[in-house]
């Protein structure tokens, strides 16, 4: 109401998002995170306690994960410059395919040595399961990844991180550490952003679609496939060691965060 008692025309949109602007306030496409509720993120709060005086830098603690790697991923997104009037033109879309490009599910674990060295395991080529119900990935497939990639450098004094995926926490990988003798700590559920490795990942496939850009279609030949995982196993080993050291280090400012968030999302 005006101050003659007649209804007052509303503000229009653009003047109500140039007065939050101006207070301060701009609109900000919502991060994606993963969802939990009251009980993950005390458990999570409950880690950031525990291991917020962990030594990083002198105690190792082998952080690990899985990831699939789909051909062609790790591009930006396409800008062009253009009128608005010439949005829709063909010239100015980034067409993409309905068929879905093959991918290739790999595991690798990172560290820091007794003496503060950055170190990584092989990138393993997991196999899928033929006896799977989905002929997909199971706890067989995981444990001979950890064969190939983790036992042979993996030593009793040592830490072993993993998630909590299903075929982690089958009884027959409990088994399998308590025959090698491998100390897995307690990991905390829906936490990606305390797990350092979760970076390389995206490292990983940007030097892929950067090194090695023939390998962006959607052919499964062998020979070609075969090119594409050499290719991954390389462009693994290039991510500098500095890197990994850097990520690990900055497990403090994680925890940290995740208590500031009270075990809440954070930006990591």
């Amino acid at each position: 109401m005006n101050y003659k008692g007649t209804p007052s025309k509303p503000p229009s949109r653009s003047t109500l998002y140039r007065e939050l602007r101006r207070r301060g306030l701009t609109n900000h496409k919502a991060k994606k995170r993963p969802k939990f509720n009251r009980r993950h993120a005390a458990l999570r709060l409950k880690f950031s306690r525990e291991y917020r005086h962990f030594p990083w830098g002198r105690r190792t603690l082998k952080f690990s994960d899985e990831c699939s790697v789909q051909k062609g991923s790790g591009g930006n997104q396409e800008w062009c410059f253009r009128f608005p009037w010439e949005k829709w033109k063909p010239e100015m879309l980034d067409p993409t395919g309905t068929n879905k490009k093959p991918a290739q599910m790999v595991w690798a674990c990172v560290w820091l040595d007794e003496r503060g060295h950055p170190r990584r395991s092989k990138l393993i080529i997991m196999e899928r399961d033929p006896n799977a119900k989905t002929r997909g990935y199971s706890a067989k497939s995981y444990m001979e990844a950890l064969t190939k990639g983790l036992l042979p450098h993996y030593r009793r004094s040592q830490l072993f991180m993993q998630d909590n995926a299903g075929i982690h926490r089958s009884r027959a990988v409990a088994a399998f550490f308590r025959e090698h003798h491998i100390t897995s700590i307690v990991w905390p559920a829906y936490s990606p952003d305390l797990n350092p490795i979760e970076h390389l990942w995206w490292v990983l496939k940007r030097r892929m679609f950067k090194l090695y850009p023939q390998y962006t279609n959607y052919s499964k030949a062998q020979e070609e496939w075969d090119g594409f995982c050499k290719a991954l196993k390389e462009c693994w080993r290039s991510i500098p060691g500095k890197l990994i050291k850097r990520l690990i280090m900055s497990m403090p400012r994680r925890l940290g965060a995740v208590k500031k968030a009270h075990g809440w999302q954070t930006k990591y």
